[in-house]
């Protein structure tokens, strides 16, 4: 078990490991996130403009019914942009923040 050192349970700044503003950041994040989530939800709900079923009657959204007919198409496009996941000349740095 690792030694306490200045009233701090990790590394101290210098040392290899996360900083102490590091652990401090995970103390508060958790809050934080659960208090963002809930303001958008209640937001969501607030404006929706079908209500907020867990699932709606297929006649909410007819246009759903055409996008289905078409799955197979949309499954070859998926297919063919999967085949260049890995294509170092597309930058996916953003999607994963």
């Amino acid at each position: 078990m690792e030694e306490k050192k200045n009233g701090t349970d990790g590394p101290q700044n210098g040392q290899n490991g996360p900083s102490i503003a590091d652990y401090e950041v995970k103390e508060y994040m958790p809050g934080l996130m659960t208090t963002v989530i809930k303001v958008v939800e209640k937001t969501n709900v607030t404006f929706a403009k079908k209500g907020n079923l867990p699932i709606y009657p297929k006649s909410t959204f007819p246009w759903v019914a055409e996008v289905e007919k078409d799955w197979k198409k949309i499954r070859a496009e998926l297919d063919k942009v999967m085949e260049r996941r890995d294509d170092s000349r597309i930058s996916t740095t953003s999607w994963t923040r």
